[in-house]
């Protein structure tokens, strides 16, 4: 995926989008660093529904944008993605509302008053592994459809989208109230919205991209059936590894929602558990590419790595940069063998 980059170190794009070539990093370097200004500024001015709109859906809106430079659509059912969508959105909405019930009833901030033992359970435990399951749930319908072709990466997008919607859903649901408030909150602190903007903006969505993602590729994942020694990799390949690390990692973030620490504390809490999911779903996107079935190749042809732009063996990993074929969608490398790359001295002259 990005055979210049350390497995264990947490680059955002590389990533959150795993599959995009060289030639288009900058690009997404620049929108996602665009998103992170316009963040910057709206909290500033204290212009709070457009603060509240950015956080809830400019990594989606990003995310499609890479499905689209990745060949997504062509290789995946747009129908399918489309419906995951919809109804990761809905469930969230859905999510919000009740949540919103269940914490009147369990939780009162106002006054202060202590949570029963039972109250903590569903508070701290029960509900961030509830959003969990009711996030991945349209993932796993696609899954559970069985689909034709089966790489991890495409589990990946899958699973980062229905995650993405859910979280996007539940945020704009939550927020909704603050509308009200007009376009300027002059009534909330600076930091409070500085806050937000990078809980709401940055930490929950890439979390989310982390999460859904993670187990999207460990859904898809199929592995090699010939002999390898590195069979302790499918530690990390298997769902029951990345469903522990989701409900660990929400139960991580539900909890520090109910302490009473100063704002920057909660962003720096909140940082660290989303670099941990990214370092912990770059593990997992490595070790599934590597891990899978390799796709069906020629040794004897020449192709053109989409990654160095080198002519090498069609391979299953590149000679030269050591990217894995599954890397590049499935449109990219059939068309790269229709067009395989020939020596100048053999074309065909022209009349």
């Amino acid at each position: 995926m990005a055979p210049d980059q350390h497995v264990v170190r947490p680059w955002v794009v590389t990533s959150v989008f795993p599959r995009l070539p060289c030639r288009s990093r900058w690009a997404f370097r620049t929108g996602v660093l665009a998103l992170g200004v316009l963040l910057a500024v709206f909290a500033f001015l204290h212009w709070q529904p457009p603060l509240i709109g950015i956080s809830a859906l400019g990594l989606p809106l990003l995310f499609g944008v890479y499905l689209k430079e990745t060949d997504a659509f062509e290789d995946m059912s747009v129908s399918s993605l489309a419906a995951v969508a919809f109804l990761a959105a809905a469930i969230g909405t859905g999510w919000s509302f009740t949540l919103n019930a269940i914490w009147s009833v369990t939780y009162d901030d106002v006054l202060g008053t202590p949570m029963t033992p039972p109250e903590q359970l569903i508070n701290l435990v029960l509900i961030p592994i509830g959003g969990v399951v009711l996030m991945l749930i349209p993932a796993v319908a696609v899954r559970i459809w069985r689909p034709d072709v089966r790489e991890a990466l495409d589990g990946y997008a899958i699973g980062a989208v229905s995650a993405l919607f859910f979280t996007a859903a539940g945020t704009i649901t939550q927020q909704a109230s603050q509308f009200s408030n007009g376009l300027v909150a002059k009534d909330f602190p600076s930091d409070a919205l500085f806050a937000t903007a990078v809980v709401r903006g940055v930490a929950a969505p890439l979390t989310a991209v982390a999460i859904g993602g993670l187990i999207g590729a460990t859904l898809w994942f199929k592995r090699r059936t010939d002999p390898t020694p590195a069979r302790r990799r499918y530690i990390v390949t298997s769902p029951v590894f990345a469903i522990t690390v989701a409900a660990l990692t929400y139960i991580g973030q539900n909890g520090i929602d109910y302490m009473w620490i100063p704002y920057a504390e909660i962003v720096g809490l909140y940082a660290a558990i989303t670099v941990v999911a990214l370092l912990v779903l770059r593990i997992v996107l490595h070790s599934t590419v590597l891990g899978e079935a390799a796709p069906d190749t020629t040794p004897d042809q020449p192709v053109l790595c989409p990654q160095c732009t080198h002519v090498v063996p069609d391979r299953a990993y590149c000679v030269n940069c050591g990217v894995a074929a599954g890397a590049a969608s499935r449109s990219s490398r059939k068309a790269r063998r229709a067009n395989r790359p020939v020596p100048a001295g053999s074309a065909p002259e022209g009349p």
